[in-house]
């Protein structure tokens, strides 16, 4: 085989290759509604992204988490005006109320961008106390290194509480910190400092949240069910 001849054949293997791997990189943003990966990211405004990959490009919402895939020759999407973001980094809603841009972020996490669109200054504040306190059911059992439950001296379990922490990509994620709490076989609660459980006391979830977490996407989650059954 001539030199040229296996010049073209790489170069048409390279295409080849290329080429399947943009159509599984397609497959996945339109299967998982995400963004691409092989494709160049460009800031459009505070609320708009847009991903220019080979053959299409993918604007992202930051408002609402949406995206919306189109060609070279669409003009770019128009994020809801529903949420207007200000100069002092605040958004406001469809019903005049004001939200801080941290408050939106971790709105965002629990509620639909039209349900945030239409909150009024009380829904707001309910919807921020069910965010922050969604903690309660995200906890997990402190594992051994045979993957059991660890147990204390007493034979109770430890376990763990998570937090809401904004990470690289400016979005909250649920992070473990190393701050251990005992639960015995009733599911009451105490401290650790490491050694000893402290007094114990009933693990509850206050009946506010219960009544307000199916507003938000929790509305499924069997961990709110089982906390807030009667």
């Amino acid at each position: 085989m001539s030199k040229f001849k296996k010049i073209m054949l790489f170069l048409l293997l390279g295409v080849v290759l290329f080429s399947a791997a943009a159509y599984i990189d397609y497959f996945i943003v339109v299967k998982k509604t995400t963004h691409p990966k092989m494709a160049l990211k460009k800031t459009i405004n505070e609320d708009l992204d847009v991903y220019n990959s080979i053959f299409y490009r993918v604007w992202y919402c930051k408002l609402n988490n949406t995206y919306t895939i189109g060609g070279y020759s669409d003009k770019d999407a128009i994020c809801s005006n529903a949420l207007k973001y200000d100069k002092d980094g605040n958004y406001t809603n469809a019903l005049d109320v004001t939200i801080s841009c941290d408050n939106m972020k971790l709105l965002n996490e629990f509620y639909s961008h039209d349900a945030i669109s239409n909150m009024s200054g009380t829904n707001v504040e309910d919807a921020i106390y069910v965010a922050t306190n969604a903690y309660k059911i995200k906890y997990k059992y402190v594992l051994d290194k045979d993957g059991d439950k660890q147990e204390t001296h007493s034979g109770d379990h430890l376990i763990q509480f998570p937090e809401l922490k904004l990470n690289s990509k400016d979005e909250y994620e649920w992070v473990f910190n190393d701050e251990f709490y005992c639960i015995n076989a009733n599911g009451e609660i105490a401290s650790y400092d490491g050694e000893v459980c402290g007094d114990f006391e009933p693990f509850v979830i206050e009946k506010k949240w219960c009544d307000l977490y199916k507003d938000s996407n929790l509305v499924n989650s069997k961990e709110a069910e089982e906390m807030c059954k009667e």
